[in-house]
C-alpha cells in the first residue's frame, strides 16, 4: 500500500472523529456530560459501540492468527462470557442504577468505606493504564511499520500524535463523544472483517454453504478441548469466561461507564444482553476468518515461520502480513481502517474511564472548580499513558511486557472478591487491612499457579481470576468485624 494513501486515510479518519466530537459535545462541557452523557444515551448505540471497545487492536490482530495453533478454543471463553453478561445484567446493573453511581467503585465506598473505594479504584487505574498502554503500543507499532517509518517519523512522535488526537476529541464530550465514535469504529472493524472474509472465500473458491459444512463437520475438534491438564480445557475456559466477563466488564469502569449512560435500568440491561450476543457472533466470525487465513496460506503456499514443535511463531503478524502483502491494495486500505478503529476505540474509552475513576474515587473531597479538576486529571492520564508506552517501547523485552500484561490481569481478582463479599455477606470489615489483602491475594494466586504447573503438571490457565477472587473473599472473611445489615442482598 502506498504511504500517501495510508496517510490520507489516517488524516481523514481523525478528521471524522473530531467532527463527531464537535457535534456531540456542547460549549458547557459539564462533568455530567463527560462522565455519564447526562444518562440519555440510546442503548442500541451503546451496545454496538461496545463491540469495538471490547475488540482491542490486540484482539483484532491476534484472534485470527491464534487459530493456527489453538483452533477455535477461544470460543470456549466467549461461551462463558454469555453467562457472565447475564449476571451483570440482572445483578450489577440494577445495583449501580439504584445507587446512582458515576464510578462503580463508589459502591465499595458505600458498602465498606473510603479506603476500600480507593483500593478498588487504584487497582483498576493501574491495570487499565498498563493494559491500555500495551494495547495501544502494539497497534502503534503496526501503524509505525505501515505508515510512519516511510515518512521518517520517529515512533515517539507517532505515539504523541495519536494520544494528542485522542485527548482532543474526548476532552469535552467524554463518554458522550465516545458512544458515537465507538459506533463508527465498530462499523469499520466489521467492514474490515467481512471484506477479508469475502475476499478469501472467493480466492480459495469456497461458498458460504461449503464453509458451513466444513466447520460443522469439524466443530467438536475445532471448538472443544477436553484434555483436563491443559490450560485450554473446556471447563477451565468456560468458567474463566464467566468470571472474566463479570470482572473485566461488570467490575470495570471502562465498560460499565457506557452502560450507565443509558436512560434506565431496562435499557442498560437491553444493552448488555444485545452486546453479549453481538460480541459472541463477532468473535466467531474472527475465528472463522482465522480458519480461512490458514486455508489461504495453504492455497497460495505462503511460508510463515514455525518452531520445532510445528506451531506458528509470531501469529500476531499473520493477518496483517496477508492483508498488506498478499492481497490487492484496497484490501490493505480497509485493513488499515480496521486497525486504526480497533486501536482508537480501545484507547479513548480507557482514558476517559481512568479520568472518571480518578476524579470520583481519589479526589471526591475536592469541591473547588470541578470542571477544571476533571480537565487536569484527563491531561495527566494522557501523559501517564504516554510514559508507560515509551517505557515498554524502550525496554523491548517481550518477557517483561508479557509479565506486565499478566500482572494487570491479576488485579481484577481483588475487585471480584471485594464486590462479591459486599453482595453476598452482611459483614463489616477492618478497612485498614483491605489494601494489604488486595496486594497479598494476587501474590498467593501466582504462587498457586506456579506450584500446580511445576509440581502437579496441571495448568490452571485463566482460572487464576476466579481463584484470585476466592482468595480475596476468604481473606476478607478473616478481617470481618460485625454485621452491617440484618440480611444480605440475596435474602
Amino acid at each position: 500500500m502506498r504511504t500517501s494513501i495510508g496517510v490520507a486515510i489516517f488524516i481523514i479518519y481523525i478528521s471524522i472523529l473530531l467532527l463527531i466530537a464537535y457535534l456531540s459535545s456542547d460549549k458547557e462541557s459539564n462533568n455530567d456530560l463527560f462522565f455519564t452523557s447526562n444518562r440519555d444515551a440510546k442503548w442500541s448505540l451503546v451496545a454496538f459501540g461496545m463491540i469495538g471497545a471490547s475488540l482491542s487492536g490486540i484482539t483484532f490482530i491476534s484472534v485470527p492468527g491464534e487459530v493456527g495453533n489453538n483452533n477455535f478454543y477461544y470460543l470456549q471463553i466467549v461461551i462463558g462470557y454469555m453467562v457472565g453478561y447475564t449476571v451483570i445484567s440482572y445483578i450489577l446493573i440494577p445495583l449501580y442504577y439504584k445507587l446512582k453511581l458515576v464510578s462503580i467503585y463508589e459502591y465499595l465506598g458505600n458498602r465498606f468505606g473510603r479506603t476500600s473505594q480507593k483500593a478498588g479504584a487504584i487497582f483498576f487505574l493501574v491495570s487499565q493504564a498498563v493494559g491500555a498502554s500495551l494495547r495501544l503500543l502494539i497497534v502503534a507499532l503496526v501503524l509505525q511499520k505501515i505508515l510512519f517509518d516511510n515518512l521518517n517519523i520517529p515512533f515517539e512522535a507517532t505515539v504523541i500524535f495519536i494520544l494528542f488526537f485522542i485527548w482532543l476529541y474526548t476532552k469535552n464530550g467524554g463518554i458522550k463523544t465516545i458512544i458515537y465514535t465507538d459506533t463508527l469504529q465498530t462499523l469499520f472493524i466489521l467492514i474490515a472483517l467481512f471484506t477479508m472474509l469475502i475476499y478469501i472465500m472467493d480466492q480459495i473458491n469456497v461458498t458460504s454453504v461449503d464453509l458451513s459444512n466444513i466447520l460443522i463437520s469439524q466443530l467438536p475438534e475445532l471448538v472443544f478441548n477436553w484434555e483436563f491438564n491443559e490450560g485450554s480445557n473446556f471447563f477451565k475456559q468456560f468458567i474463566a469466561g464467566v468470571f472474566i466477563a463479570i470482572s473485566m466488564t461488570g467490575l470495570d469502569q471502562n465498560m460499565m461507564q457506557k452502560s450507565l449512560a443509558c436512560k434506565s435500568i431496562k435499557e442498560s440491561q437491553k444493552n448488555i444482553l444485545f452486546f453479549s450476543i453481538a460480541l459472541f457472533l463477532t468473535n466467531l466470525l474472527f475465528l472463522i476468518l482465522g480458519f480461512l487465513l490458514f486455508e489461504f496460506i495453504k492455497f497460495r503456499n505462503i511460508s510463515f515461520p514455525k518452531d520445532v514443535s510445528g506451531e506458528f511463531i509470531n501469529t500476531d503478524q499473520i493477518y496483517g502480513t496477508l492483508a498488506l502483502e498478499h492481497t490487492p491494495e484496497w484490501i490493505g486500505i480497509i485493513f488499515l481502517l480496521g486497525v486504526i478503529a480497533a486501536s482508537f476505540s480501545s484507547a479513548d474509552s480507557s482514558m476517559t474511564a481512568l479520568t472518571t475513576s480518578a476524579y470520583q474515587d481519589l479526589f471526591f473531597k475536592v469541591k473547588k472548580n470541578p470542571k477544571k479538576l476533571r480537565k487536569q486529571i484527563h491531561m495527566v492520564v494522557v501523559f501517564v499513558v504516554l510514559i508507560i508506552i515509551l517505557c515498554f517501547y524502550y525496554i523491548k523485552d517481550d518477557s517483561i511486557i508479557n509479565y506486565a500484561l499478566l500482572a494487570a490481569g491479576y488485579t481484577y481478582g481483588p475487585l471480584l472478591g471485594l464486590f462479591t463479599f459486599g453482595l453476598v455477606t452482611n459483614y463489616r470489615i477492618k478497612e485498614t487491612k483491605v489494601p494489604f489483602i488486595c496486594i497479598l491475594s494476587p501474590i498467593l494466586t501466582f504462587g498457586i499457579s506456579e506450584f500446580t504447573l511445576d509440581f502437579l503438571n496441571f495448568n490452571i490457565g485463566f482460572l487464576v481470576l476466579p481463584i484470585n477472587g476466592l482468595i480475596t473473599f476468604f481473606l476478607l472473611l478473616m478481617i470481618k468485624d460485625k454485621a452491617l445489615f440484618s440480611k444480605s442482598i440475596f435474602k
